[in-house]
């Protein structure tokens, strides 16, 4: 169907639960995944648990959610097996992954999975025809435009909501677990994707969201457009009026876009940096550009379309002058994210160039060397970033293994910055920090966030035991 046409091809639908929110510094716990088709019949089904790590320090608020016990964790595998054995399945030849969300949360988790334990992080992305695609936006399109499809739930104040865990609910999908279970929410999303089949035509069409060059070629044709997107809101259903301005000039996977029912210019006639926003918007990934058909443009609230119609009249009579307009989308197109030089290891893959030839050749000898051999070779690694790679994986994964003094150093060192109190200000230097400048949880965070969830959330008797694990274990950090 669609983009798909090779009989080997097959989808991977599929979930995660972490330990946290954090892509770099979280881990996955839980990998669920069913194989099917392109008919969507069942081929496979994977269930991957993994030990928590030694240097992880939990978010209270992940474990109330997915409700994952020290039981559960015990019979799981360490990262770097669990790593490896995802970055099989995922790269399958012919694998389109699907995930609800997941190219908002899951993919970035994998990713980053994948980079810390020397796995290519992207080649499930593009290689040997797999890619991905994500079912939330797709649901966005057929809640607008097919709303008879499936029954959609609402909140208690009425408005609509997109959760999976309500809409499997709604429409009585049978899931085998709880809601936020891996398996549960993968059979929901398999069981929401045989629903839209039902106007494959539309599914089809959807599916070239997320192929990039398909997805390029239908927007680089538009002026302005609609945007569908979660982020506008149930009171819009989801939707925005845009105008392209282009591509990046750093990023050429960029195409950028502003919100036509939002004032553009301001009205003091002044450029201010701070009050600038664009949607940066990647080829074949979300949000979604739809062209300004009457059947699409309708849609828009009349708000909306009064607003997109004032300001596109605004923007063409400041273009007779010399517009502030063209500065505004200047300044867009030459924007760079701000590089962090001070960033962990863990958190630069956004940062750094790829493995070159010579890195790949050492990490195919670490992936190929038994553990003692791999423990030889770190030892005599010429890149300073694999070889520092390396000794995280060594140390994270097989403490228990009787580790050489150097790489137990290397260890100690590390701890001794996850445990920093974030009130020591004479050692921030020391601070784990991530590629957005966001620093690494600590335990003293960690432990104020679940007195807060005690306080403010009724938890049930599980949940109540789940936090007194962790209160025992970050304490004992």
């Amino acid at each position: 169907m669609g983009c798909i046409d090779n009989h080997m091809d097959s989808f991977l639908f599929y979930d995660t639960e972490t330990t946290g929110l954090n892509s770099a510094f979280d881990q996955i716990l839980t990998f669920a995944a069913i194989r099917t088709d392109t008919d969507l019949n069942e081929i496979e089904r994977y269930s991957i648990t993994i030990q928590m790590r030694p240097d992880i320090v939990p978010s209270p608020g992940a474990f109330v959610t997915h409700r994952l016990t020290p039981e559960d964790l015990k019979q799981g595998i360490c990262e770097y097996e669990g790593a490896c054995i995802i970055h099989g399945i995922v790269n399958k030849p012919g694998t389109i992954s699907i995930g609800y969300n997941s190219l908002g949360f899951d993919d970035e988790f994998l990713r980053f999975t994948f980079y810390r334990n020397l796995l290519d992080p992207y080649s499930h992305q593009y290689a040997d025809g797999c890619y991905r695609i994500d079912l939330l936006p797709i649901t966005t399109i057929y809640r607008i435009f097919r709303p008879e499809i499936i029954q959609w739930p609402e909140m208690d104040d009425g408005k609509s909501t997109l959760k999976l865990e309500l809409i499997s609910k709604i429409n009585g999908f049978v899931t085998s677990g709880r809601a936020h279970d891996a398996i549960a929410d993968v059979e929901a999303t398999v069981e929401l994707a045989k629903c839209f089949m039902k106007d494959e035509d539309m599914l089809r069409y959807c599916f070239g969201f997320f192929d990039k060059q398909v997805d390029r070629k239908r927007i680089d044709d538009f002026t302005h457009a609609i945007m569908v997107s979660t982020k506008f809101g149930a009171d819009s259903m989801y939707m925005a009026p845009v105008l392209g301005i282009g591509r990046s000039s750093h990023y050429a996977n960029q195409s950028l876009w502003l919100r036509l029912d939002r004032d553009i210019i301001p009205q003091s006639g002044i450029l201010s940096h701070e009050e600038l926003f664009a949607v940066r918007k990647k080829d074949g990934e979300p949000d979604i550009i739809l062209p300004p058909l009457p059947r699409f443009w309708n849609r828009l609230s009349d708000e909306q379309k009064i607003s997109a119609e004032k300001n596109l009249y605004v923007i063409h009579e400041n273009q007779k002058n010399n517009s502030l307009f063209k500065k505004i989308v200047e300044y867009h197109r030459q924007f760079k994210y701000q590089l962090v030089p001070e960033a962990d290891l863990d958190s630069v893959l956004y940062q750094t160039p790829f493995f070159n030839r010579a890195e790949k050749r050492e990490i195919y000898q670490f992936h190929n060397s038994s553990f003692m051999e791999k423990i030889a070779l770190v030892k005599s690694m010429k890149s300073s970033r694999i070889k520092s790679i390396a000794t995280r994986i060594l140390f994270r994964n097989y403490m228990d293994k009787g580790l050489p003094p150097f790489i137990c150093r290397e260890y100690q060192n590390y701890m001794e910055r996850v445990r920093l109190s974030t009130n020591d200000i004479q050692v921030y230097p020391k601070k784990i920090i991530g590629f957005k400048k966001d620093e690494r949880l600590v335990p003293e965070k960690a432990l104020e966030e679940l007195l807060k969830i005690r306080r403010e959330v009724k938890l049930d008797g599980e949940q109540k035991k789940i936090l007194e694990w962790l209160e025992g274990y970050i304490g004992s950090m």
